[in-house]
């Protein structure tokens, strides 16, 4: 995954900002919080190279029972996930959007209803308003 981040961030420098919001999906695996960390800093470390800003998505609520392979202590898993990005992304300056509050729109476990997708574009966008971007 690090080389395909590193080749789409080389894709397009005349990009000044970048958005990232990943690791949903990766809570239905057992991971380590230290290769979890690891991962996050190595993909911000790229996107901050060939980016002026990076801005990082804290991950929504695990809604279930929903999807059947998402474990049932999937939320403490996204809570250490979402601890991680925030120490990440503050000690590597990136700004935060934070979707923690979207569980109302959760419909199958991970994914949002239209109405949650129009929220997740209003954060994104209060988050670049508040560093200036637009």
């Amino acid at each position: 995954m690090l080389r395909r981040i590193y080749d789409s961030s080389r894709s397009c420098l005349d990009a000044k900002v970048v958005l990232l919001w990943i690791g949903a999906n990766d809570t239905w695996l057992p991971q380590r919080l230290d290769i979890y960390e690891d991962n996050i800093r190595q993909i911000i470390n790229v996107l901050k190279n060939n980016h002026e800003k990076v801005g990082v998505g804290l991950l929504p609520p695990i809604i279930g029972p929903g999807l059947p392979n998402y474990p049932r202590d999937s939320q403490d898993q996204v809570d250490k996930f979402n601890d991680i990005i925030v120490k990440v992304a503050g000690e590597s300056g990136c700004f935060l959007a934070d979707f923690r509050n979207l569980g109302n729109y959760i419909i199958d476990t991970v994914h949002f209803n239209h109405e949650g997708y129009e929220k997740v574009a209003e954060i994104w966008y209060k988050a670049l308003k508040k560093e200036k971007i637009c």
